[in-house]
């Protein structure tokens, strides 16, 4: 008669340990799931935040540049060289405005008077905005403005515009800054450049940070009749 061999399970004891190894070892791949996710999300931060800043950056020095154009070689003479419309102005410190011939109809309509300016988003965030329509060009709360920059996700903390005006009269030059980036001196060319610079931070981690500056010489030079 065959004696039948006892049968023996885990005991308390070692399921308590092979449940604390396993946890010690799931805490491990959570911990590295973790980092994953937060440098992911890093990069995914600095990435937006670069991009945003450059596109900025290239819309508002690509539409300065263009202060005051107005095509050569037209019956209408332009309002520039005649005084009667400003192309270019700096107002305060955080606030831009300017205007030019957009579609080439040899005349200035509202919606040819733009600008860009620092406002407050939602939770008083700092957002750019640009100017859709307006009829001044001294006053950066006329008009429509439109914000251009994501509240939700960009707090823009600096923007500042400076003017500087070389005037080319005869045999003296002179550099000045002014509130209208221009002159009306008769027979003057106004040599404009536009200093621009922007800082902006990640709302949700305001570690990141971002800037540029840049120099804007406008090319349409400023002569008054």
């Amino acid at each position: 008669m065959r004696m039948r061999s006892s049968e023996r399970g885990y005991t308390l004891i070692e399921l308590m340990i092979g449940m604390l190894v396993g946890l010690i070892v799931l805490s491990g791949v959570i911990y590295a799931m973790l980092l994953s996710l937060s440098s992911s999300r890093n990069v995914l931060n600095s990435t937006r935040l670069n991009q945003e800043i450059s596109t900025l950056n290239d819309l508002i020095v690509g539409e300065v540049k263009r202060s005051g154009y107005w095509p050569a070689s037209t019956a209408t003479a332009s309002p520039y060289t005649a005084g009667t419309e400003v192309a270019l102005a700096v107002i305060g410190t955080d606030c831009v405005l300017y205007s030019f011939d957009m579609n080439g109809d040899q005349a200035l309509a509202n919606t040819e008077r733009k600008g860009f300016k620092l406002a407050s988003g939602a939770g008083g965030v700092g957002v750019i905005q640009h100017r859709q329509t307006g009829t001044a060009m001294d006053d950066c709360s006329n008009g429509t403005w439109q914000s251009i920059t994501d509240d939700a996700f960009m707090d823009v903390t600096e923007f500042a515009v400076d003017c500087l005006i070389t005037t080319l009269d005869g045999a003296s030059v002179a550099s000045t800054a002014a509130s209208a980036c221009g002159t009306a001196s008769s027979g003057v060319v106004s040599i404009r450049e536009v200093t621009i610079s922007l800082e902006a931070e990640v709302i949700s981690d305001p570690d990141w940070k971002g800037q540029f500056q840049d120099v804007v010489k406008v090319r349409n030079n400023e002569v008054i009749d």
